[in-house]
């Protein structure tokens, strides 16, 4: 696998999400367009490779995500996203020998079962973290089951966005780099 192109695209990827994709928000659900290039690494990509993909985009993720502490110093939690991308690629992976991987409509459904994977870690161990004293989940004002509302409506947004999205990902399959062949004998990618 070209990681080079992998960073570049994940980071315009976040900064797209960061900026860019806010102006689709419908009712504070907002796609993620890293999802999307989640789902196309790990339909294409070797075992070890999607992995370490997973990990990258979860502490990127991560690092993004601002929180406050007794509401007023700002922290950065490590651990929900990239857990909730490991866990989800370990979920995902399987079930890449069963889809046709060129096809948009695959690409689309594939985005929303990661994405709902992330979002059920990242809820629960927000969960699990509001349990401490002076620390208030991102989802204070409401419950965390709305919350996880919200994330699967997203996650169902960004099926929707990764279907074009995949499709042009695809064409550029070429300058990946990933190793097409017997997922049994190809041992780098």
């Amino acid at each position: 696998m070209n990681w080079g192109l992998y960073i570049v695209a994940l980071v315009i990827a976040m900064v797209l999400d960061v900026s860019f994709v806010q102006v689709f928000a419908i009712n504070h659900v907002i796609p993620s367009l890293a999802m999307c290039l989640l789902v196309f690494v790990c339909l294409y990509a070797s075992r070890d490779s999607v992995l370490w993909a997973a990990l990258l985009m979860g502490l990127l993720l991560d690092m993004t995500d601002v929180h406050l502490y007794m509401g007023s110093r700002p922290y950065h939690l490590v651990g929900p996203h990239v857990l909730g991308c490991f866990f989800a690629v370990c979920l995902v992976l399987p079930l890449r020998a069963m889809v046709f991987r060129r096809n948009p409509l695959a690409i689309g459904v594939m985005t929303v079962l990661l994405s709902i994977a992330v979002s059920l870690v990242y809820c629960f161990l927000w969960q699990i973290r509001s349990w401490y004293p002076d620390v208030l989940p991102p989802w204070s004002p409401e419950g965390v089951g709305s919350a996880f509302w919200r994330l699967v409506l997203c996650s169902l947004y960004s099926g929707l966005i990764a279907m074009p999205l995949g499709w042009l990902l695809t064409r550029t399959l070429p300058a990946w780099g990933f190793a097409m062949g017997n997922s049994r004998t190809a041992r780098r990618g």
